[in-house]
């Protein structure tokens, strides 16, 4: 009998240690950033795929929170931030369960006046950062409320080296909001729901507007309320992914190997010297650099090997590393252009002759990326509406910016009847209150530098009262046409003029 309740109290022992155990790990965020492989496509470390992707002025560097758990790397923001397409601020969190989530990272500021917000979203809503003199601050778009604590006033652990572990928590249930700093309640408040929407973003608020400025590591977030223990863990060095098993003990989380290998045996971290792919990088190397596939040498099929992206500064896990609209394999820094598939460029460097003017750009416009002497022609798009097909209408110049019809119910393409004065007088395009949407000119670097242009159209108006503009953007800026009951009319947004003529 003695033996029975001996063996009984030894179970119910481990059962509550387990039970302990279970309630102490931090759960698996939605997403965690720790910057290890200094990539401006930041992957995602939870295993959920929602990478973070650099826009702006972004560095990643030597050097993370020294007392995080990832201290190797960190980025350095300088007015850019990250965007975070996979998480919509709204089906994932505003509209999930009861709208808790928690948001941390380490952060070194360079800048605490002003407004320096470290979580976002693209669209208002939330914006989490520093405000008012220098308090972490919380809000929800007309929500907004500081920390206790001024940062230029606060003194870190001295180990810390100046990094401060920041911590926003929002319990939906009962509408509260708590800051953390270091791992302490810094202040709590009633919040009322986020507004806004679009996707999450770090570095910025409302799609990028007053951005934190300084390094910043371990960022993480999850959809539901972390404890103030949880949270006080993350501050004294817990990583956000401490709770991912590693079943068959071989220092690869299972998570990561079944990502890539389907199984836990293809991959073996007990064998250092292990290449799956044969890529020329281990298998534990690249564990550790998390950026690329295992389990196949070319992991981005851009034609060059994990290891030689890693041995050149490229990115493994992103074709077109400098987004240039080239492959990294075409672009062999050699200085020379030969072809299409060996281009001399920089895959590091989207202007490689810092002409002014992307490298896949003057490949497609046949003029020498290597040479700032050899500039693409200045004809950026060119519309006849001669032959056009659905709802596109196709750029007769070399630059290839095609044109997009919206509403197509108010537009005709192809109407018998063009300019007769003009090049291409047989057919014409009929606009009753549609327009060709241009994405590919961007004029941002239409009026940037010297800032000229010229806009041409041959036109017949059938309507010349009110404001009938012929050119524009999508966002303010020029805006030309007919305005002022029937004079052709430029305008740069607040700067307007007429013409001499009234067409009437």
């Amino acid at each position: 009998m003695k033996i029975i309740q001996m063996s009984l109290a030894l179970f119910t022992g481990l059962m509550f240690i387990l039970i302990i155990n279970a309630k102490s790990q931090i759960p698996v965020p939605i997403a965690y950033y720790d910057f290890e492989s200094k990539s401006a496509t930041a992957s995602d470390q939870s295993f959920n795929d929602n990478t973070a992707t650099a826009s702006g002025a972004v560095t990643l560097v030597d050097g993370g929170a020294p007392t995080g758990a990832s201290p190797g790397a960190a980025a350095q923001l300088d007015g850019g931030h990250f965007r975070v397409p996979g998480i919509d601020m709204n089906s994932e969190i505003r509209d999930a369960g009861d709208g808790s989530y928690t948001m941390t990272a380490w952060i070194k500021p360079s800048a605490t006046d002003g407004e320096r917000f470290i979580f976002g979203q693209t669209n208002q809503g939330i914006h989490h950062g520093i405000r008012n003199g220098g308090f972490l601050h919380s809000a929800h778009w007309g929500a907004d409320w500081n920390g206790d604590t001024r940062l230029q006033e606060y003194t870190p652990a001295e180990a810390q080296d100046g990094w401060v572990h920041a911590a926003f928590v929002y319990d939906g249930a009962n509408d509260k909001g708590k800051i953390y700093l270091d791992g302490v309640l810094n202040g709590e408040n009633s919040q009322r729901a986020p507004n806004g929407g679009g996707h999450f973003i770090f570095g910025g608020r409302n799609n990028g507007e007053a951005q934190y400025r300084g390094l910043i590591d371990e960022v993480a977030i999850w959809d539901k309320i972390l404890s103030e223990g949880e949270i006080l863990k993350l501050a004294e060095g817990g990583s956000p992914i401490a709770s991912l098993t590693d079943a068959d003990q071989d220092g690869f989380i299972d998570a990561w190997e079944k990502k890539y290998a389907g199984n836990l045996s293809d991959l073996d971290g007990n064998n250092e010297d292990a290449d799956f792919d044969k890529d020329g990088l281990t298998d534990a190397e690249e564990y550790k650099l998390r950026i690329s596939d295992p389990t196949k040498s070319d992991s981005d099929d851009d034609g060059l090997d994990d290891f030689t992206e890693i041995d050149d500064g490229t990115d493994p896990s992103n074709a077109d590393t400098d987004g240039d609209g080239l492959l990294d394999g075409v672009e062999t820094n050699s200085g020379t252009l030969v072809d299409n598939d060996d281009t001399g460029t920089d895959p590091n460097n989207a202007d490689t002759d810092g002409d002014g003017y992307m490298d896949g750009i003057e490949i497609v416009n046949g003029s020498d990326p290597n040479d700032d002497n050899s500039t693409p022609p200045p004809l950026l798009a060119y519309y006849d509406f001669e032959g056009d097909q659905g709802n596109t209408v196709k750029d007769k110049g070399s630059w290839g910016n095609d044109a997009e019809v919206t509403r197509p119910g108010q537009t005709i393409l192809g109407i018998n009847g063009g300019a007769p004065g003009g090049s291409s007088p047989s057919t014409a395009a009929d606009f009753q209150g549609g327009f060709l949407n241009i994405p590919g000119v961007d004029m941002s670097k239409v009026i940037s530098g010297e800032g000229s242009y010229t806009l041409a159209a041959w036109i017949k108006p059938s309507d010349l009262g009110g404001n009938k503009f012929l050119f524009g953007q999508s966002s303010q800026g020029i805006h030309n046409g007919i305005r002022n009951n029937g004079y052709l009319h430029q305008a740069h947004w607040g700067a307007d003029t007429n013409g001499a003529t009234n067409l009437n």
